[in-house]
């Protein structure tokens, strides 16, 4: 649903033979914007499914309200996600736009998804100083790229699922900082 790039997914599992050697987890959470929620479904051939079974309950099932509503999100809500495919493309246009003509920083245009992974090592902080020091001067929290693994390292993880007036607003922080540490 959230390819940027003219790309199409290609699902693993329609390969021959791959049905009995793949489980495909998709998640409302990002789909239908349920952050929060944690509720999905997962897709498999008939080999793999005791297998799934034998996960504990409270990671292979959801309440029943929860199932109603993700059926109803199933059947009625593709109009939903179409909207906010939009929405996320243009947060993704703009935020990457305005982060990578901050100094010190520079990104890479996302493919997919509606995260940004700048890069802010031309900072001279590391992740945690930066994501520490942009919260306590511009009051704007940021999530450190190392939390992602030792490769994060010099990156920020940005969630762009915020409205457009507070990512303006994140990015004016973000600027501001940046010409900060410029100086």
């Amino acid at each position: 649903e959230f390819i940027w790039v003219e790309k199409k997914h290609f699902p693993i599992i329609s390969l021959p033979d791959m049905a009995d050697r793949t489980i495909v987890l998709a998640s409302f959470s990002k789909m239908f914007a349920w952050t929060g929620c944690r509720a999905g479904f997962i897709i498999s051939g008939p080999n793999l499914a005791p297998v799934i079974s034998r996960v504990p309950l409270g990671i292979n099932s959801m309440p029943v309200p929860f199932q109603i509503a993700a059926t109803l999100a199933l059947k009625e809500g593709w109009d939903f996600v179409k909207y906010m495919r939009t929405q996320y493309e243009e947060r993704i246009d703009y935020c990457y736009k305005r982060i990578d003509e901050m100094p010190g920083i520079k990104c890479v245009k996302p493919e997919g998804a509606f995260y940004l992974f700048p890069d802010i090592s031309g900072t001279g902080l590391n992740s945690r100083e930066f994501a520490a020091n942009l919260a306590k001067e511009e009051s704007m929290r940021i999530t450190a790229g190392v939390g992602y693994g030792q490769l994060g390292e010099g990156h920020m993880r940005l969630a762009l699922i915020q409205p457009m007036p507070v990512l303006v607003d994140a990015m004016d922080r973000m600027e501001r900082f940046a010409k900060k540490l410029a100086k």
